[in-house]
């Protein structure tokens, strides 16, 4: 493993790659475009006055993203320039500032799996798979509120280095191991799921489709593929329990919801 990146422990602690310089650079290019594109869609999709439900979730994830990234760049700002206030307190802020990555994370990646779900729900018409896909987006809605609440009131960071150069350790992976196994199962079949619906939707009827609606269901499908193998890719780091490689591919999935 590179030098520049922080080895994780035994106790399960979350170094994060945005600590690296290359990897913080392409994770904030993914996650800038993440941003970008979702403006350019709404955007588009309110000039033709055609807002919907899916939209409204794509809405909700841009705004998860961008206090995401607002406190990932404030909380290196303020571990790079050390304290201004008393140890106390600058040490409760670092807290909220990775209290609040963790809760906002599952947001973005819950969230828009239900904006993909609804998305999904309006390319079909009326009858089972349409209702599957609307029932898909409100077992995403709960089972990202019940990560977030779990992993917000159960993640604990703590300062075993009673110095003021100390650094914070997160440990979620040996207090929440029921949490992370509800993660994995959920991100997989979800992603799954996602994958088979755009297939779903192309065959047999492909030659019938409008060509406006087959290329909203490949770029469906070339979505759902690429976070599944990314879903895949963090499973396999949790179970692995190497937190490095499962922030990494997990900021990556989230940026290319």
């Amino acid at each position: 493993m590179n030098s520049s990146i922080p080895a994780a422990n035994s106790k399960g602690d979350l170094p994060s790659p945005f600590q690296s310089p290359p990897h913080l650079a392409v994770l904030s290019l993914f996650h800038g475009l993440a941003i970008v594109f979702t403006i350019v869609r709404l955007t588009r999709r309110i000039r033709i006055r055609r807002f919907s439900w899916d939209d409204t979730w794509a809405a909700v994830s841009l705004v998860f993203l961008v206090i995401y990234m607002a406190a990932i760049w404030h909380k290196l700002k303020m571990v790079k320039g050390g304290q201004s206030v008393d140890l106390q307190t600058f040490r409760n802020r670092l807290r909220t500032l990775y209290k609040l990555n963790i809760a906002t994370y599952t947001a973005v990646v819950w969230s828009s799996r239900v904006s993909l779900s609804l998305s999904i729900a309006r390319i079909f018409p009326q009858g089972r798979l349409r209702l599957t896909a609307i029932i898909l987006s409100i077992i995403c809605l709960l089972t990202g509120l019940v990560l977030i609440i779990g992993k917000t009131v159960t993640c604990s960071i703590s300062f075993p280095d009673p110095s003021p150069a100390g650094k914070p350790q997160v440990d979620c992976m040996n207090s929440i191991g029921s949490l992370f196994v509800v993660q994995i199962v959920g991100d997989i079949l979800s992603s799954v799921t996602l994958v088979i619906f755009p297939i779903r939707a192309l065959f047999p009827n492909t030659s019938e489709l409008p060509p406006s609606e087959r290329r909203l269901i490949l770029v469906l499908l070339t979505s759902t593929t690429v976070t599944l193998a990314m879903c895949l890719a963090t499973a396999a780091s949790i179970l692995k329990r190497d937190p490095f490689r499962m922030i990494l591919f997990s900021d990556l999935e989230e940026s290319l919801f």
